[in-house]
C-alpha cells in the first residue's frame, strides 16, 4: 500500500513536469516561427511593391523581431532552469523501478529476504531524496 502513494507521485509528478516542460517547448517554437515569418514578411513587402505597408507596419514588425526572439529564449532558459525534462524523466525512472519492488515484494516468503528487499527500496528512496536535496541546495530563493 506505502508503494503504491509512492508510485502514484512520481507518476503524476512525471506527467506534471512533461506537460510544463512541453508547453514551453511549443511556446519557444512559436515564438521562433513567428519570428521567422515577419522577417520574411519584412523581406517579401519591399519586393512585391509594398512599401507603403512596410512603413505602415514598421513598428509592430520591429518590436515583433526584437521581443519574439528574447522571449523565446526566456521560454527556453526557463525550462533548463526549473529542468522539467530532468525532474519527468527521474520519476518515470522512480515509478518504473517502484513498480518492480513492488512487484517482487508479493512473491517473497522468507522474512529475510522481506527485510533484505525493504532495505533496497528504502536505500532507494534515500538516494532519490538526497537528488532532489542536492539539486535544491543550488536553488536561490527570493522574496518579492
Amino acid at each position: 500500500v506505502w508503494l503504491d502513494g509512492q508510485i502514484k507521485h512520481h507518476e503524476g509528478k512525471a506527467a506534471i513536469e512533461t506537460r510544463r516542460y512541453r508547453r514551453l517547448e511549443r511556446i519557444g517554437f512559436f515564438l521562433v516561427v513567428c519570428t521567422l515569418l515577419v522577417a520574411l514578411l519584412e523581406f517579401v513587402l519591399p519586393q512585391v511593391g509594398a512599401k507603403e505597408a512596410l512603413e505602415a507596419l514598421n513598428l509592430p514588425l520591429t518590436f515583433m523581431t526584437t521581443v519574439f526572439p528574447a522571449a523565446a529564449a526566456a521560454a527556453m532558459g526557463i525550462q533548463s532552469f526549473r529542468e522539467h525534462r530532468r525532474l519527468a524523466k527521474r520519476s518515470e525512472s522512480m515509478a518504473r523501478v517502484l513498480k518492480e519492488f513492488k512487484r517482487r515484494i508479493h512473491h517473497v516468503n522468507d522474512p529475510a529476504k522481506f527485510n533484505k528487499l525493504i532495505l533496497e527500496i528504502d536505500e532507494l528512496m534515500l538516494r532519490e531524496n538526497q537528488d532532489w536535496l542536492g539539486l535544491m541546495r543550488y536553488v536561490e530563493v527570493k522574496a518579492g
